[in-house]
């Protein structure tokens, strides 16, 4: 359970700060670095992919990391946008761009679609046990 805890906020993390990199691209049609953002997206959905496959060992862990990380912050999210930026805009460990992409990801339902999928995964491991 722990490790899908840890893994799923730095899957998040790079698949948002990708995204967000590969968004400007298509805003202002510049030809930047499309290298990087692209890695980041595939080792973040890595990443994921790995906690979504951890539910095979134990679900528990997996549904736990998609309340967690997914669906109770992109209903809160939802429910109060204004405030959720602010609170991911202060977070200070995490550089300016990371914390905008966050952002983003948050109020436009990423991280309740991330939830989502997670919590699935573990669930339909654990009744798959029985």
């Amino acid at each position: 359970m722990i490790v899908a805890l840890l893994i799923t906020p730095v899957g998040i993390g790079l698949v948002a700060n990708g995204s967000r990199s590969t968004d400007r691209w298509e805003t202002f049609s510049n030809s930047g670095d499309r290298l990087g953002p692209n890695i980041q997206i595939v080792g973040g959905a890595i990443l994921l992919l790995l906690v979504a496959a951890l539910a095979a060992y134990a679900p528990t862990g997996t549904v736990v990391a998609g309340w967690v990380w997914g669906l109770i912050p992109g209903a809160v999210a939802l429910l109060f946008p204004g405030d959720t930026l602010r609170a991911i805009r202060d977070i200070p460990a995490l550089p300016i761009e990371t914390r905008l992409a966050l952002s983003v990801w948050a109020t436009d339902g990423g991280l309740l679609l991330i939830g989502a999928l997670l919590l699935g995964a573990g669930l339909a491991s654990a009744m798959r046990r029985r």
